[in-house]
């Protein structure tokens, strides 16, 4: 039953048995999307997440059907229908139809925190890596090189051989105390991407918005994933590429602050 779970779900606004959903109403023509993570019953940095919704659909040469307002009241009634007090929900926008449904999730585990995760690299790019749309075809490519080698994520490298973004994620390098991530227009411009070049500087870090090739990685002091489920988590490996990312002092640094951030915002989500 697509990635859906829950007692209800809305459509158009109008709240259903989760028995009653049809993929297919959200799945016609590229379907665009947000997945927001729930802490203590509330949606973690949901104006931000709106506001790439809205700009999603804008470079996708259409616009959300319903207010700002009223699509916050649905994700309340989502919240309290299905009792959510954590995990994630998400919200499709595809040829008129707006759903609103929890989705299954998994978060990383405290090993993987502790110890990194590995990866793969992926040639790989998606058709507008600023629109946050459905691409069945690329997600599965990605998907099948990850179950091949095992790995957490995959991470994709373009045309001429610059890294560019994670599968389902951002990806940032560490070259001693400076943050490199690569530029916000060849990728999809993460909420918690923009958190966490926020908080690096805040922290003294110099960060850089660059291409690096995959070639250069092995030059990296550590690398970690950015997402809405693995908040800030350590890459252990890319490819045969060994990292000590779990123990770097600036990765480990900008996860205690991320932590707090996300935190602190929770707290700030109203119905009205």
């Amino acid at each position: 039953m697509y990635d859906i779970e829950g007692e209800y779900f809305l459509i158009n606004g109008e709240v259903k048995p989760v028995e009653d959903f049809d993929a297919k109403l959200v799945t016609k023509g590229r379907p665009l999307y947000e997945v927001i993570r729930v802490m203590d019953g509330k949606p973690l940095f949901y104006s931000e997440h709106i506001a790439r919704l809205h700009n999603s659909a804008r470079l996708a040469g259409t616009e959300i059907p319903v207010s700002d307002g009223e699509l916050r009241a649905q994700v309340a009634d989502l919240l309290e229908l299905n009792r959510i007090r954590s995990g994630n929900f998400k919200i499709i926008f595809s040829e008129k139809q707006l759903c609103v449904f929890k989705v299954r999730h998994k978060y990383p585990d405290k090993i993987m925190y502790e110890s990194g995760v590995d990866t793969v690299l992926y040639h790989g790019e998606r058709k507008n890596p600023n629109i946050k749309a459905i691409d069945t075809v690329f997600r599965s490519g990605a998907n099948e090189k990850m179950m091949e080698k095992n790995a957490y994520e995959a991470i994709l490298v373009d045309k001429n051989g610059f890294v560019t973004e994670g599968s389902r994620s951002n990806i940032f390098m560490i070259m001693g105390e400076t943050v490199i991530t690569s530029p916000v227009e060849d990728v999809l411009p993460g909420i918690t991407r923009d958190k966490i070049i926020e908080i690096s500087k805040k922290l003294g870090y110099r960060v850089m918005e660059k291409k690096v090739s995959y070639l250069d990685l092995e030059a990296m002091d550590g690398l970690f994933i950015s997402g809405t489920s693995p908040e800030v988590l350590p890459i252990r490996k890319v490819d045969d590429l060994q990292f000590d990312s779990q123990d770097n002092k600036v990765i480990r640094s900008i996860m205690g602050a991320y932590h707090e951030l996300a935190l602190e915002d929770a707290g700030r989500f109203s119905a009205k």
